[in-house]
């Protein structure tokens, strides 16, 4: 016996229209063809291109020019710039005062360059009666 439902078509959700069965050959519904996904807004996954990765938050921003490789920037980065009216130099990065690094106000985040982002990390991992490195501290940072 012929199962119309699969004979009748709809277009592929993913958004390349191409005419795909109504069901398989199961009787269940189909909604992409095969090798399909859904990506970006169209997934059941997507937040809004907000994720979260090491303690930060993460905005998609494709052509950002701080964009990682699949898009996104950090939050604390955009805010900067937004503040300051213009994009961060190469040699500029923002700091969370209160080492949250979800916490994005503006009043949590200070400019500084890369160099002087490192110095301040490196001299809160020295034990500060020894001078010392101290590998507990370095673990609560990365």
């Amino acid at each position: 016996m012929v199962n119309i439902f699969t004979m009748l078509t709809k277009k592929c959700k993913c958004g390349c229209n191409e005419d795909i069965p109504f069901m398989d050959r199961h009787g269940a519904e189909l909604f992409y063809k095969k090798g399909h996904v859904a990506r970006g807004e169209k997934s059941h996954s997507w937040r809004g291109g907000i994720k979260h990765r090491r303690g930060y938050i993460l905005i998609k921003r494709p052509d950002h020019h701080r964009a990682n490789s699949q898009g996104y920037v950090p939050e604390h980065i955009l805010i900067m710039e937004e503040y300051l009216g213009r994009e961060l130099t190469e040699q500029e990065t923002v700091h969370h005062r209160n080492k949250k690094r979800d916490d994005n106000r503006i009043e949590n985040l200070e400019l500084m360059t890369k160099k002087e982002h490192n110095r301040r990390h490196a001299e809160e991992m020295r034990d500060g009666t020894t001078g010392q490195f101290n590998r507990t501290i370095r673990e609560k940072f990365y």
